[in-house]
Formats: structure tokens, C-alpha cells, sequence
């Protein structure tokens, strides 16, 4: 379903907030679209990665069948039948076969692209279907390569009636289990960190609501003066409590990242003095209520303030991580950051690191640098107003005081909503992770299952000389519950390694994304060691029924 489905998500403004961008800028639309394909490869590369398993599990089993099927194929020979009678009839085996396979995948794969497409908060449709049906193609081909190999395998000599197993032994089972496990846990830390911004963790100790407005002076200075008494028009009304502008998408963590030149001072890189350091960050307008609104405090100088207006000079704040990073001793107060082409800004205020709830947050830099709204005004802007008065009323009756006539605020929405949309796509991609991590599950349960009982077939010979020599049903369950625990055992470890490169390409293009604590990891875990021991126990009730005779005799020996 993930290469079937083409998703995109609706434009983000760039708002003109008078940084001249470099040639390097990136616009919030490509930093989306960028994670959009991250997350759609990765999806893309694990459903790939467990199909390659589920097809080498097919052809161990068909290596193991053909081994067992090699005495009935001579007794039919040595009756009549002609070798391109039981060909043709392997092919019609291995054709019905693929049908049911084709038939099942196809209907599963209709239903969850329909619920894609309707589900997905953009434009979706249907990808191209070439490498779909390629795949069909390739597992198609495994599958009646799987029911020829008896015949072709099959001369006209004595058959070995040596126990065949698995060639791989245990070892995809739990690579199977493995890869379920590391897309589960991602799916549940997806789920996890959607879960968080509609909880109201994104706008810190309140909802608020946000408007969409943009101030209709032609020129600069006018839209820095109607911001400047727009403000000063909602903090002098009533029930007010915080009146926020900022440029469109920092709200979510969002924004145009560009390449700045940081006045480090005293540092040097490998030994060569680098006074002047060349980093990509995020850039950003606000005014002087949105760290507060953000719940982002100011840790060193000070944030903005109204006077910080138009003409009031090139200021700066900046994140902690590019003050510890690129600044001298980490300190970044009074020394300058150069952004785009317009100059050097005088650095202010040092203030916390904050990571974006946005979908895509995570994908731009972590360093960032705000400028005062007040000074350089944003064409388009996002207005946050947080307190008990009718919010539309005062903001309407506020606009029209600071805007005249032309200007409008449009009703975004309660802050907690217009960030849960935001978020959107992250619980989108976290059932996606789970209906492809439970697909995985499926095939690797089947797998299990079907390995576990050659593995049983296999060594029945060997059960019954432990039976014969003494050894009790306990001992064989033992040996049994032994092998199923090294399976679940080893496919825990593998899925907690994969689970690190997982989680990892997820946090590069997802904000916030919870840590893999084990809340997280054991139940998904627990569900695979069980099933691991379920396809283990099943096939064992034969070993713990039958007599050491039976058991030699099942074999031919």
C-alpha cells in the first residue's frame, strides 16, 4: 500500500517577513514534501524487506516439501503416471496457488488503499502500478517454482529418506519477527507523539484561538505599525491574556530554513580559527508574547519587547542549541547573526530549545533564529489570542481598528484543533506503520508456524531416540520450548537493532517523536514471543503423543 498510494499535503504559505533568502533557502512546502518521501520510502523499503523474507520462507519450505514429496512422486511414476502428467499437475498446484495468494493480497491491498486515500488529511491517489505488479510477478514465480521443485528435484534412483529441514534452520522466523517488531514499536511512537499535540502539549498552559490575518499596508513600515496597533489594541482588551503574531507555521514548529552566518568569536575547527560559522536554521517572525504563548522561557539577554519596532535596529534571538553550538563559550548575547542578505542582527536573548508538533518538525534544523515581528512584519501572519473575552469579537473589532476597512482576520480554529491537523499525517503514517507492522506479524506467524513444524518433522528421529533412551515428555517439551524461546529471543534482538535505524530515519523527519521506552516495546514484543511459541507447541503435540516406534516409523527408519 505505501507504493500505492501517492499522498501530498496543501501548500504552506511562505510568509515575507523581509529576510532576503539566499539561493540555499528552503520553503516550508519542501521540507514537508521531503518527509513525505522519507516516510513513504521507508514504508516502501520495509514492506519490500518482508516480502524478501516471506519469499525465502516459501522457498525453504518448498526446498523441505520437495524433499518429502520425492517418494510419492516415484510411487506415482512407477504406476503409470508420465513425467509431463505430473508436471502439469505440480503447475496446476502451484497456479492455484499463486491465485488464492494473488486474490487475498489484492483484496487486503484494495481495502487498505481505499482507507488510505479516504483517510489521508491531503490530496491522494493512486500511484503507478508497475512495481506492484512486478512484486505480484516475483512471489508469483516463487510460489509455483515452489510446487515444481518436487518434479524437477525428483530421478529415477533411490530416494533418501533423510529428515529434511529448513536449510536456513530458525534464522528468518526470527528476522521475520525481528522486522515486525522495529515497525510496531515506530507505529506506536507515531500513534504516540499525534496523541500528544491533541492533547494540547504543543501551546503551553492553554488553547487559545488562532486567526489568519495580513496587514494591508503596501509598504513595510505601514504593515509594522498596523501589527504594532493591532497588538496594542488586544492587550488593552478585556479577558486578554496573551495576543500573539507570528509568521505562518511557527505555531507548529514550522518555517523557511536558510543558511546564516554566525559571529562565533574565538572558535576554531581542527585547529584552524573559524570566527564566522556557516549553518543552515530555521528563521522565523514573532512578537514579544510568543515565547510566552509557546511556553518557550528566555534562559540568557532578553526576549522582544514592543519597542524592538520599526527602525528599532537589526535584532536577534536565537535557540540554545546554536548558542552552545556556534557561538564562543556558548554565550550569543551581544554578538551577531547574519541572515540572508539583508546583514548582521544583534543577538538579544538566548531562549529553549523548542521542537516544532508539526508534521515535518523534525525533518529542518534545530537551530533557530527569530526576529521581531514589529520590525520586519510578515505578509501573512498567524494571530494566537488566549484568554476568557469572545475571541472572534475582540480580534474583529482589533483588526478593523488597526487594518481599517481592508483588513479581515479569518477563524482558524481553537489552537489545540489547528495543531491536531497539523499532526494529521503523523497518526495517518502511525496506522499505515501498524497495518504494515501487523502484515508483517501475519506472514512471520505463518512462518513461524510452518518452520517450527519442519523443524519437528525433521528431528522426530531424534525424539525418539531421547525417548527411547530414557528421556520424558517434560524433556522433549523442553527441548521444543527451548528452540521457540531462541526464535522470540532472537527475534527481540533483532527487532530492538532495527528498531534503532528505524526510529531513527522516523525522528528525522518527525518532531518530538517519543523515546523507545518499554512501554512501547514489550507488548509488540510479548505478541511475538507468544506467537513464536504457539508455532512451536502446535507441531510438537505429535512428538509428545507417539511412541519412540511411531516416531522412528513416521520417518522410514
Amino acid at each position: 500500500m505505501a507504493g500505492a498510494v501517492r499522498v501530498e499535503l496543501p501548500p504552506i504559505h511562505a510568509t515575507d517577513f523581509g529576510i532576503e533568502w539566499t539561493s540555499l533557502a528552503v520553503t516550508p512546502t519542501a521540507i514537508q514534501q521531503h518527509a513525505l518521501h522519507a516516510l513513504r520510502a521507508l514504508l516502501r523499503n520495509l514492506a519490500i524487506t518482508i516480502l524478501f523474507v516471506a519469499a525465502v520462507t516459501i522457498a525453504a519450505l518448498s526446498f523441505v516439501r520437495a524433499s518429502a514429496r520425492r517418494t510419492e512422486i516415484n510411487v506415482r511414476r512407477a504406476v503409470g503416471a508420465s513425467q509431463r502428467d505430473i508436471r502439469f499437475a505440480a503447475l496446476i498446484e502451484g497456479a492455484v496457488l499463486t491465485g488464492i495468494a494473488v486474490v487475498l493480497g489484492t483484496s487486503a491491498g484494495a481495502i487498505g488503499t481505499h482507507l488510505a486515500l479516504a483517510d489521508w488529511p491531503g490530496s491522494a491517489a493512486v500511484g503507478p502500478l508497475g512495481p506492484i505488479l512486478v512484486t505480484v510477478a516475483g512471489l508469483a514465480g516463487v510460489i509455483v517454482a515452489g510446487a515444481l521443485l518436487p518434479v524437477l528435484t525428483t530421478r529415477a534412483r533411490r530416494v533418501s529418506t533423510a529428515p529434511a529441514t529448513p536449510p536456513h534452520g530458525l534464522a528468518v522466523p526470527a528476522l521475520q519477527l525481528g522486522i515486525s517488531l522495529a515497525v510496531l514499536v515506530a507505529a506506536a511512537q507515531l500513534s504516540r507523539s499525534g496523541n500528544a499535540v491533541v492533547s494540547g502539549t504543543g501551546i503551553a498552559k492553554g488553547d487559545g484561538s488562532i486567526f489568519g490575518v495580513a496587514a494591508p499596508g503596501p509598504r513595510p513600515i505601514d504593515r509594522a505599525r498596523q501589527y504594532a496597533t493591532l497588538l496594542r489594541e488586544l492587550r488593552s482588551a478585556e479577558h486578554v491574556d496573551i495576543a500573539s503574531v507570528t509568521s505562518v507555521g511557527v505555531l507548529a514548529g514550522l518555517g523557511t530554513e536558510d543558511r546564516i552566518l554566525t559571529d562565533c568569536g574565538r572558535c576554531f575547527q581542527g585547529g584552524l580559527a573559524m570566527p564566522t560559522h556557516p549553518v543552515p536554521a530555521m528563521l522565523r517572525a514573532v512578537s514579544p508574547d510568543t515565547f510566552r504563548a509557546l511556553g518557550v522561557p528566555v534562559t540568557a539577554g532578553r526576549g522582544f519587547a514592543a519597542g524592538d519596532a520599526w527602525r528599532a535596529g537589526h535584532r536577534a534571538v536565537v535557540n540554545e542549541a546554536l548558542a552552545a553550538r556556534h557561538f564562543e563559550n556558548g554565550h550569543a548575547v551581544g554578538r551577531r547573526v547574519f541572515l540572508g542578505r539583508n546583514g548582521w542582527y544583534t543577538v538579544i536573548g538566548v531562549v529553549r530549545d523548542k521542537t516544532g508538533v508539526g508534521f515535518a518538525a523534525g525533518a529542518a534544523s534545530r537551530y533557530a533564529v527569530y526576529v521581531s515581528a514589529l520590525e520586519q512584519p510578515p505578509d501573512r501572519a498567524e494571530l494566537l489570542v488566549r484568554g476568557q473575552a469572545e475571541a472572534e469579537r475582540v480580534v474583529n473589532r482589533a483588526v478593523h481598528a488597526a487594518f481599517g476597512t481592508d483588513g479581515e482576520a479569518v477563524y482558524l480554529g481553537e489552537a489545540r484543533r489547528v495543531l491536531a491537523a497539523h499532526a494529521a499525517p503523523l497518526h495517518w503514517f502511525g496506522r499505515v506503520f501498524r497495518l504494515e507492522g501487523g502484515g508483517g506479524l501475519l506472514i512471520a506467524v505463518i512462518g513461524t508456524f510452518a518452520v517450527m513444524r519442519m523443524w519437528a518433522q525433521g528431528v522426530l528421529p531424534e525424539f525418539a531416540i531421547r525417548r527411547a533412551a530414557g528421556a520424558t515428555k517434560r524433556n522433549v517439551l523442553g527441548l521444543v520450548l527451548v528452540k521457540a524461546a531462541l526464535v522470540g529471543g532472537g527475534g527481540v534482538a533483532v527487532g530492538l537493532w532495527l528498531g534503532i535505524i528505524v526510529s531513527g530515519l522516523v525522528a528525522s523527519v518527525v518532531g518530538n517523536l517519543p523515546a523507545r521506552s518499554p512501554d512501547l516495546v514489550i507488548p509488540p514484543a510479548a505478541a511475538l514471543v507468544v506467537a513464536a511459541f504457539v508455532g512451536a507447541l502446535m507441531p510438537a503435540r505429535t512428538a509428545l503423543r507417539a511412541t519412540p516406534v511411531a516416531l522412528l516409523g513416521s520417518r522410514g527408519d
